[in-house]
């Protein structure tokens, strides 16, 4: 067990490429661990060898877990129906990512003002930060008020069969019908552009969160920059804006949510480019998860698409040209369109993950260039 542990703690601060890699530089995970701003965060390693790592995951009342005796194969509700059942998470595929870059929307706008009133709950897998009513989030005639926020790592969708150090979700209910919508935002550990990066969101979340699971801490107020230093690096509000919309790269489908019983008819939007967190809050939220004793992983692996519709046309959604359980495709991309056209892509995440229920994979962020 503690050779498995140090192997991981290798490739998490030295971007190892492989397992047996890991094994030749394990040795220096101790001094590595205290030099790791600015290092690759996590590498290709096998998930199987993760999940003898993550048994000591915290288990919430509801006894669904990610580890390996009782973990995701033995989730409840419809779970293990997602080769029939338009499920999540998914990978978008290369064509969605090229025409959400060639064509961002702005036909999503938030205002995120309300800030009091907040709390952190430990699920027993992660902190959730509670918001208090009048955060909305809108597109065109639709209003979605966020409920509450949490935190995945690795990422839980793939972007071109690659994931990122960390995904947050913006759980909203829709005003009017009641019907769930989940922003899914990717975030990345220091990639070139972002050595010194760091998450206010994830930092106010690990500091407030309770250590008894299902505790909740007392109200507090989120600091100012929780939402617009999420937002702002993904486009989806103008810098130096606190409520608004940007020109965001994203897409839509209809999936479900990603723990048991992995509700049906959620309205997801994944924006394409990610947010920065910082290396040693990834290891922090990690360590969490395990208890403190070890290092553990709370994502769903991905699900088959079965040929659902991604769509990058946001804007049908709030003027019911189309359902929001089933968007309309969108136009082809721009002819023309090239790699320039999504830049950030390759460059914030890097690890092949095969699109399959049983086979998840940890990823890297940034190691081959």
């Amino acid at each position: 067990m503690m050779k498995s542990i140090a192997v991981l703690v290798a490739c998490v601060v030295v971007s190892c490429s492989t397992l047996a890699s890991a094994r030749s530089v394990a040795g220096l995970a101790s001094q590595s661990v205290q030099s790791m701003k600015g290092r690759h965060l996590l590498a290709h390693i096998e998930m199987e060898e993760l999940r003898h790592i993550s048994r000591g995951l915290r288990q919430d009342d509801g006894g669904f877990t990610y580890g390996e005796l009782d973990g995701y194969k033995n989730w409840g509700g419809i779970c293990q129906q997602a080769d029939e059942i338009a499920e999540s998470p998914i990978d978008i595929p290369q064509e969605n990512v090229r025409e959400a870059y060639a064509s961002p929307s702005g036909a999503m706008s938030f205002d995120y003002s309300n800030l009091e009133g907040a709390t952190v709950t430990n699920t027993g897998h992660g902190p959730q930060v509670n918001v208090a009513e009048g955060n909305i989030m809108s597109i065109g005639n639709e209003r979605w008020q966020l409920l509450q926020y949490h935190f995945h790592t690795p990422s839980e969708h793939a972007l071109r069969g690659r994931l990122a150090s960390m995904e947050i979700h913006f759980v909203h209910s829709n005003v009017d019908t009641g019907d769930l919508a989940v922003i899914g935002i990717l975030m990345n550990a220091a990639n070139r552009r972002t050595r010194e990066s760091y998450s206010t969101a994830l930092a106010q979340a690990l500091s407030r969160v309770p250590d008894d699971i299902k505790g909740e801490s007392d109200p507090f107020t989120l600091s100012v920059d929780t939402f617009t230093a999420l937002l702002v690096p993904t486009g989806a509000l103008p810098a130096g804006r606190s409520t608004g919309s940007g020109e965001v790269p994203v897409v839509t489908y209809s999936g479900s949510l990603t723990t048991p019983p992995c509700t049906a008819g959620v309205t997801w939007f994944v924006i394409m480019k990610s947010t920065p967190v910082g290396a040693n809050q990834v290891l922090s939220f990690q360590r969490f998860l395990g208890n403190g004793t070890t290092i553990s992983l709370n994502s769903r692996p991905l699900v088959p698409s079965l040929d659902r519709d991604i769509s990058t046309d946001i804007a049908a959604l709030g003027s019911g040209a189309s359902d929001a359980d089933s968007p309309d495709a969108a136009e082809a991309p721009a002819a023309g369109s090239t790699e320039a056209d999504s830049p950030d892509v390759d460059a914030e995440v890097v690890a092949e993950v095969p699109v399959v229920v049983d086979v998840p994979v940890v990823a890297v962020d940034e190691s081959n260039d």
